[in-house]
Parts: structure tokens; C-alpha cells; sequence
């Protein structure tokens, strides 16, 4: 009896016709990833800098960052966000 490799596959649709996709649950690493990698291009660029120079550095899709936040805006108010908790961890430290 011969043996025949095959490719399958499943593809899940819901009733409108749109596909049905379970995304995977956000990692905490990239989140922080892209939060150092847009750190660091904010400061080299300003506000020019591009999202796919950030996802670029953090070692994920440009489609990735965008998982994580919705708009460039909301990358910024994230990174403001999350520095200003830094700065007062620190501060709180000393």
C-alpha cells in the first residue's frame, strides 16, 4: 500500500462569509519590545519616525505593532504612559 502526502487545509468561515480567525494572546515580551525600540527611535527621529522602523527593531511585523496599538497616536500615548510610570517607580525608589 502506498502512502500519499497531503496538504490540508481548514479554513473556518462564519455565516456572512468573513473568515473566522482565532487570534493568539498578546505576548508582554513584544509589547515591551516595541515600547524600548519606539523609545529609541523617537529620540533618534522625533515623531518622524516610522512604525516600521520601530517593529523593525523590536524584531516583529509592522502588521504586529499594529496588534498591539491600533494608531501611531496611541504607540505615543503608550510610551508616554509607560515611561511616566518608570520615572515614578523611580522616584518613589530614591
Amino acid at each position: 500500500m502506498q502512502r500519499i502526502k497531503a496538504r490540508v487545509s481548514i479554513r473556518a468561515f462564519t455565516i456572512d462569509g468573513r473568515k473566522n480567525l482565532v487570534a493568539r494572546p498578546k505576548s508582554e515580551d513584544k509589547k515591551q519590545a516595541l515600547l524600548e525600540a519606539a523609545t529609541a527611535a523617537f529620540a533618534q527621529s522625533g515623531i518622524a519616525a516610522s512604525t516600521a522602523l520601530i517593529a523593525r527593531n523590536a524584531g516583529v511585523a509592522e502588521g504586529t505593532l499594529f496588534r498591539y496599538f491600533a494608531t501611531k497616536d496611541d504607540l505615543l500615548n503608550a510610551l508616554y504612559l509607560h515611561l511616566k510610570q518608570d520615572l515614578c517607580q523611580t522616584m518613589l525608589a530614591n
